[in-house]
């Protein structure tokens, strides 16, 4: 049972020193800058406040109150 922790433990070290990278550069040159990431803007959101007269479905800016759109029901 020890062998097999004794193993386990050399295999996981192991293992962690697989991910690590060293930071070393040749004489004269300095390391690569990380690349900056850039993330896309999102689109803007257009909220609409909904009303119903005379069988009319209005579309209203709820900024100024403006009427965006409006579709008459039959």
């Amino acid at each position: 049972m020890r062998r097999i922790t004794v193993h386990l433990v050399a295999l996981l070290s192991l293992l962690a020193l697989a991910g690590c990278q060293p930071n070393i550069s040749a004489p004269g040159t300095s390391a690569a800058a990380p690349r900056p990431t850039v993330s896309p803007t999102p689109a803007p959101v257009q909220v609409n406040l909904y009303a119903l007269s005379d069988n009319t479905v209005v579309a209203l800016n709820p900024a100024d109150g403006s009427v965006r759109w409006q579709h008459r029901l039959i």
